[in-house]
């Protein structure tokens, strides 16, 4: 080798070191840029994760609430449909409430005609046992102007019929 291609190669030498140096440094810091960003791609896909997670949480909470409300709607309908039923009957009993006070009115002088019936029968009849039967119908007579007795159990008194015990001749 000439002297001069020895002193390029010698003077070159520290420059192929610095240049490889600075290819180590540029290699190194290129190698931690990569690591920062993988680092940071997996801080990214956390937070993706994390969101769609929650996205699809939150769509499971969205259609649960959906099918509440459905649910409810269903509902309401059922309790509307209740009330205005409810309504209506209550309706109808206002109306025969007012239409006892006319029953009322009505059954008080039937319970007297059937009662005055009875006391014709009677005196028509044949006379067995007339004395119970006439009891009866004094004890009937004597009920109707009864405060603490409804005129539902005076009608159902005047229409039981008569428990007279037949005696016979066989003993």
């Amino acid at each position: 080798m000439n002297k001069t291609a020895l002193r390029l190669t010698l003077c070159s030498l520290p420059l192929l070191t610095i240049s490889g140096l600075a290819n180590a440094n540029d290699l190194n810091s290129a190698r931690n840029v990569e690591a920062q960003t993988i680092t940071q791609s997996a801080q990214s896909q956390a937070r993706i994760n994390k969101s769609s997670d929650k996205a699809f949480e939150l769509k499971s909470d969205i259609a649960m609430l959906e099918q509440e409300v459905a649910n409810l709607e269903v509902y309401e309908r059922h309790l509307k449909a209740v009330v205005g039923n409810q309504e209506e009957e209550m309706a109808s009993i206002n109306v025969q409430l007012e239409q006892i006070s006319d029953t009322r009115q009505g059954v008080v002088p039937l319970m007297y005609k059937m009662l005055e019936g009875l006391e014709q029968h009677i005196s028509s009849d044949k006379p067995i046992r007339l004395d119970v039967r006439l009891a009866r119908l004094e004890e009937l007579k004597a009920l109707m102007p009864q405060a603490d007795v409804s005129d539902a159990e005076k009608y159902r008194r005047i229409l039981e019929p008569t428990k007279l015990k037949w005696t016979t001749a066989s003993s």
